[in-house]
């Protein structure tokens, strides 16, 4: 049972049996244990934009990234000219500009598409994955894109890549090396039905680098980190040896080594997309359960012994409406000082989700509780400027209820 099965699957309106219980499983243990948990003090929260018209978009469900200049770009998962959701701009002062209206047949559609979050190249161009419907099929393996524009003139969307499902389905979140290649996963198929990570060349061919075998690696693969000798680290969902979720290293070789698989317990389980890597090597990421029954947050580090260790530096409360945050359903952002900066999906002081920051000791801070009228349940995670404000989506809540975009100042 995992939260991104539900994401991925009955969110796409593809029929997922599996997921009931990890979504919310937070929400349902009954168990109170207290944590070193410090409110936040003088930060400044703001909503940019609360999303409203149909044709501007609705129901942000991705992340965001930021340019140079600090203007924010983003995915909705509904709304726009077809409905099919739109990639949108906003500026610092708040103003909002839609670049793209997905059309879903023969185009990509984001309707109901989780991890969606864009990237951004040197030149400003976009690049994501989303599903579509080419052909008018229902829940089609999903496709790659690009949009481009020149300054001034509209932006044009290319489909770089059509999933056949014997390639994978449902891509992830992607990153880029300097040369122009595209790296991510597919949370499903490929040869064993269980997943796939892949490539794509500046020439626009991919290449099916791992399809992974659930038993024993792991099944539904997310977002990806690189390092600097191009071995590639991510997470799978679920699977495994204990079925609650592996991390994995894939060598610029091909060759797929499992640094660390959950168990469910306290160690957490079904790792949410979002590892981040720190300059020695460590991985830090999310668990959506395990811990005290509502999450952790986890870090990963090799030993002088050649094993992979890894350390459980926060569990998040086991009740509802829980203060410090439950159920987290992205990874987290490092800044230089090693504080590691999330979002949870529920509990915080009104049960709607938080913002939170773990800081080197293992100390939490609640930054932000959303209430409704500010945003409501956080799927995806932060990015921070240079200044260290903080930037993040919430699917729900708002002025009108279809979500927000927000700003949180530091103290």
């Amino acid at each position: 049972m995992t939260i991104l099965r539900r994401a991925y699957r009955s969110i796409s309106k593809i029929n997922l049996r599996r997921f009931t219980v990890a979504a919310f499983a937070w929400a349902f243990v009954t168990i109170l244990v207290l944590f070193a948990t410090r409110s936040a003090q003088a930060q400044t929260y703001s909503v940019l934009l609360s999303f409203k018209n149909m044709s501007t978009g609705r129901w942000p469900l991705a992340g965001l990234v930021l340019d140079k200049t600090g203007n924010l770009y983003g995915t909705t998962s509904y709304g726009g000219t077809h409905t099919q959701g739109t990639v949108f701009k906003l500026t610092t002062a708040g103003k909002e500009t839609v670049l793209y209206s997905f059309a879903g047949y023969n185009d990509v559609s984001m309707q109901n598409r989780l991890y969606t979050t864009l990237i951004r190249d040197a030149a400003g161009n976009l690049y994501g994955t989303g599903g579509n419907s080419q052909g008018g099929c229902a829940g089609c393996p999903g496709a790659i894109f690009e949009l481009t524009h020149v300054t001034g003139g509209p932006w044009t969307e290319t489909v770089m890549h059509l999933f056949d499902g014997a390639d994978g389905a449902h891509p992830t979140a992607l990153i880029r090396n300097s040369s122009g290649d595209l790296y991510g996963t597919t949370f499903d198929d490929g040869a064993h039905n269980a997943g796939t990570v892949f490539k794509l060349d500046s020439t626009g061919q991919l290449t099916t680098l791992h399809n992974f075998e659930e038993s024993t690696e792991g099944r539904g693969p997310l977002a990806l980190v690189r390092d600097s000798s191009g071995n590639l680290y991510g997470a799978t969902n679920m699977g495994g040896s204990f079925g609650h979720g592996t991390v994995f290293k894939l060598s610029a070789a091909g060759k797929l080594t499992i640094l660390y698989r959950f168990t469910g317990a306290a160690d957490g389980g079904l790792p949410n997309p979002g590892m981040v890597r720190d300059k020695s090597g460590d991985l830090y990421g999310t668990t959506a359960y395990g811990g005290n029954g509502s999450g952790t947050v986890f870090k990963l580090a090799l030993g002088s012994n050649g094993k992979w260790t890894e350390t459980v530096l926060y569990s998040f409360c086991a009740m509802v409406n829980c203060t410090d945050g439950g159920g987290p359903l992205a990874g987290v952002f490092r800044d230089a000082a090693g504080n590691l900066y999330g979002t949870t999906s529920g509990g915080g002081a009104s049960g709607l989700g938080t913002v939170f920051k773990l800081d080197a000791t293992g100390t939490e801070t609640v930054l932000h509780s959303f209430t409704g009228p500010d945003g409501k349940s956080p799927y995806a995670g932060v990015v921070q400027d240079s200044a260290g404000n903080l930037y993040g989506t919430t699917y729900l809540g708002g002025a009108y209820g279809y979500g927000v975009v927000f700003k949180i100042t530091p103290e």
